[in-house]
């Protein structure tokens, strides 16, 4: 049996100091299961023959997560009367929640030395979510100094 991870990127938007949703947008490299990187963002799916350090165990959800409002909220931007939204954090199926900003992932990157694959993998993750900060800024949408990956796996 497989773990997948479920994933929603937000960005911190300056005028309202809110997290903000991105929709449509997950970090490439957590489109495939990743177990190397699971195991950095939550302790999950740890090699027991070469354990690597990871960044916490879950957090669970943040008190301020932009989409569980866009569950039910019919004034959303985001809400579609069909199927409200593709990830439902509260499905009794999802496990060991968490969040982690781009900030984090950069402080553990130069924290830690990994081996070149998994290196590779953070790199891909970090470029990501700069990027995304990057491409809101040039939308005319001023940002605070970082964006986030909300997650929770199942098996």
């Amino acid at each position: 049996m497989g773990c997948d991870i479920h994933v929603i990127t937000e960005i911190k938007r300056k005028d309202t100091n809110k997290w903000e949703l991105v929709k449509d947008f997950v970090p490439k490299v957590l489109q495939t299961r990743n177990y190397n990187l699971f195991s950095i963002l939550a302790n999950i799916r740890q090699n027991k023959d070469n354990i690597l350090p990871y960044i916490n165990k879950s957090k669970g959800l943040p008190s301020d997560i932009s989409c569980m409002q866009i569950l039910t909220d019919k004034s959303s931007q985001y809400y579609d009367e069909e199927y409200p939204y593709d990830i439902d954090f509260t499905d009794i199926d999802y496990h060991s929640h968490s969040y982690i900003t781009c900030n984090e992932l950069v402080s553990f990157y130069f924290a830690n030395n990994l081996p070149d694959d998994i290196s590779i993998s953070l790199q891909l993750l970090i470029r990501d979510l700069v990027d995304i900060q990057y491409d809101t800024n040039q939308n005319d949408v001023e940002i605070a100094d970082t964006s986030r990956i909300v997650f929770a796996f199942d098996n």
